[in-house]
């Protein structure tokens, strides 16, 4: 069993669901937004459970799994801003998965940009797995796009694990939302496809 607490001090009051890995976004990317949500989903047969809170622009969190902590940090910098004023692109860096022995450390940077013709949401960062000093940054990409009644399909991409994910995710009441998954979509690692269904309650300030 996986479970996972986050603690974000600071948020926009943006949609946000948390990801697979420990930060809000969209299925393993994460994006440049914040909110306060808990979820619960499945995972080759296992139970993780995932939480954030909203305070300022800051988010942080723990996911521990088979009984290990990774501690996850995410710092807004620009939230992400689309009226007949102002065009500004949300920007967050962030790192996930320290831990006592931080083999799955992961230093982020990222860009986002909400669209509303065609309505989608946008992500392209970089991230660098383990050593700050060591490793090479590689690029990660994402896209949500909503299509009617709160639904949406997403769709991201990891350079480091060239992985490709999938998704489709129902967002109802402002309150709630459902979602199902399909890591490494296109079969490119030596790890099997799965399948991941969960459920999200959020609640904005």
């Amino acid at each position: 069993m996986a479970a996972m607490l986050t603690l974000a001090l600071g948020a926009s009051a943006a949609l946000a669901v948390p990801t697979l890995r420990g930060a809000t976004g969209f299925i393993l990317v994460p994006s440049a937004k914040l909110t306060q949500a808990a979820s619960i989903f499945t995972r080759e047969g296992k139970v993780a459970t995932s939480g954030t809170q909203s305070f300022s622009a800051v988010e942080g969190g723990v996911l521990n799994e088979n009984g290990k902590n990774f501690y996850n940090g995410k710092l807004q910098l620009l939230p992400d801003l689309t009226t007949e004023d102002e065009w500004i692109p949300g920007v967050a860096i962030g790192i996930r998965g320290l831990s006592s022995t931080n083999e799955r450390r992961d230093y982020y940077a990222l860009v986002q940009k909400h669209f509303t013709f065609p309505d989608c949401t946008i992500v392209v960062g970089m991230n660098k797995e383990g050593s700050w000093k060591n490793g090479s940054w590689k690029t990660f990409y994402g896209v949500e796009v909503p299509l009617f009644m709160g639904i949406s399909v997403l769709a991201d991409h990891e350079g480091q694990t060239n992985r490709t994910n999938l998704g489709v995710r129902w967002v109802f009441m402002k309150t709630f939302a459902v979602y199902d998954y399909l890591e490494d979509a296109r079969g490119k690692t030596n790890e099997p496809k799965r399948n991941i269904i969960g459920a999200c309650y959020q609640k904005h300030f």
